[in-house]
């Protein structure tokens, strides 16, 4: 849903999804994090080839390229196709 109305995100992939199932191409809004190609999860899998440091430096790029702005997050909201009423902080 997300991705929809665009916002900016980053996303922590597993290794045997590919980017491609993410529909990230031409979203410079939207970043993967994801481990080294393998085709099936191994047994015993854990997301920890995504490290903290890596993830935190990634979303502070984003919120550096995407800062906070109630303009865009109404447009977002605009955007939206359903009749919902979106509730505000």
């Amino acid at each position: 849903m997300a991705r929809a109305v665009g916002t900016p995100m980053v996303v922590l992939g597993l290794a045997w999804e590919k980017p491609l199932e993410w529909l990230t191409e031409g979203r410079g809004s939207m970043r993967i994090l994801r481990g080294p190609d393998v085709e099936k999860a191994p047994p015993g899998y854990r997301l920890d080839d995504i490290s903290v440091e890596w993830a935190t430096a990634e979303l502070a790029d984003m919120t550096r390229l995407f800062p906070p702005d109630e303009a865009a997050r109404e447009a977002r909201l605009k955007a939206s196709l359903s009749d919902i009423v979106h509730l505000r902080r």
